[in-house]
């Protein structure tokens, strides 16, 4: 698992979760190489997919580590200030343009980078549970949670989110969510897959120096068969809800996971949670 992303999304709504954990702790993927232990301290989650484009898991921050960010953010925006203050007030004497003067620090305009959680991680897509052909089934072992599949990705570059709309699901103790199939392909060039023909076959205009990906979830059904390695394994589709959009400041591109039907829907870029038939609220 490649830890890509330091704490950059504490600031996504809260929902009850787990109690603190380091960084250390978060996400690993499963191999098949030997028989598949479930510890009841973690939860798990599996997915399929043809593609060597990784997903990237958001874990919902708890309560116990928002405060815990709050307070390292207070304690180093106590340190910044003065200076901040005296470079401020160093530019206004010396007559420079106000475009370039920045605003009065405050907290809320503190700029502030945490380490203390790694909540947002990359899989690697070399280390499959099982392979049958050209799909590749990851298993992967977290800290249980309300987790948001939050972007595409390349080892520790963060290439494409979804903030303008996907979905969230929680993974519990001892147990397994199956979250399906992710299809992923080229937002320039159209899909064959049903679920990315209106996602896909913009041109070459949607990609800069990196590819713009879009990405389908095809949710486990009753049929969808489970990998062999886990028969008897508790294994429970994932319960997917709408999350509307955020910021992720660190992405190279910005698009949204395709609507899955009596999930996630769109309208005149308004994020649908059809499972309550409302709008999705943003997450900033």
């Amino acid at each position: 698992m490649n830890k890509l992303l330091l704490a950059l999304s504490l600031g996504f709504a809260s929902l009850p979760t787990s109690v603190f954990a380091g960084p250390s702790e978060e996400m690993t993927e499963i191999r098949g190489d030997k028989p598949v232990v479930l510890r009841a301290d973690r939860a798990y989650f599996l997915f399929r997919s043809e593609s060597g484009v990784s997903p990237v898991f958001l874990r919902i921050p708890t309560e116990a580590e928002m405060r815990a960010y709050d307070a390292a953010k207070r304690e180093a925006f106590a340190k910044a200030e003065p200076e901040m203050t005296k470079r401020r007030e160093s530019m206004i004497a010396a007559g420079k343009d106000g475009k370039t003067i920045p605003p009065v620090p405050t907290l809320e305009n503190f700029n502030f980078v945490w380490d203390g959680v790694q909540n947002a991680q990359t899989v690697n897509m070399g280390r499959a549970l099982e392979k049958t052909g050209k799909v590749k089934t990851l298993l992967i072992e977290a800290l249980p949670g309300n987790y948001v599949i939050y972007g595409l990705g390349y080892g520790n570059i963060f290439q494409t989110c979804f903030c303008l709309g996907s979905v969230s699901f929680p993974a519990k103790p001892g147990e397994i969510a199956d979250l399906g199939t992710l299809l992923v392909s080229s937002a320039s060039a159209q899909s064959d897959e049903p679920e990315l023909k209106a996602e896909t076959g913009f041109g070459p205009s949607m990609n800069g120096h990196l590819v713009t990906w879009a990405a389908a979830i095809r949710p486990a059904t009753p049929s969808t068969p489970a990998p062999v390695m886990l028969a008897g394994k508790p294994i429970a589709r994932a319960g997917y809800r709408a999350v509307g959009k955020f910021v992720a400041g660190f992405s190279f591109a910005i698009n949204r996971l395709a609507p899955i039907p009596g999930v996630l829907g769109y309208d005149r870029g308004n994020v649908l949670d059809l499972i309550e038939n409302r709008i999705a609220p943003n997450q900033y």
